[in-house]
């Protein structure tokens, strides 16, 4: 069991860049956006490394479309993706939750890495 010293030292130790998580530490997902309007947050990477969200059509005859924004105040970025396809995209968000919203209400999967 740790204490409360032994938290605060272990968040230290990561922050300091001194202990790292595994790659997969921060990857979220998959989650299904069915509907227009779902949405979802994922976490991101800090200084020093992108994250990759990747999003994958589930619809075989449309094409859907999702808003993707940091919750730092960047300004939206939407992404097309053709149907039963997936794209993905890389960016530096440091750290920042990013939220994914579904644009056409064409039902979409999407994870980080």
């Amino acid at each position: 069991m740790l204490n409360r010293k032994g938290v605060v030292f272990g968040v230290t130790l990561l922050t300091l860049g001194i202990f790292s998580l595994p790659n997969s530490a921060l990857a979220a997902g998959p989650y299904e956006l069915r509907e227009r309007g779902n949405d979802q947050d994922f976490p991101t990477w800090h200084v020093g490394r992108g994250t990759r969200l990747c999003v994958q059509n589930l619809d075989s005859q449309n094409s859907a479309s999702v808003k993707v924004q940091a919750k730092a105040a960047a300004p939206p970025e939407e992404i097309e993706v053709p149907a039963s396809e997936t794209r993905c995209i890389d960016r530096g968000w440091g750290g920042a939750i990013v939220n994914v919203a579904n644009v056409r209400g064409i039902p979409v999967r999407v994870w980080t890495e």
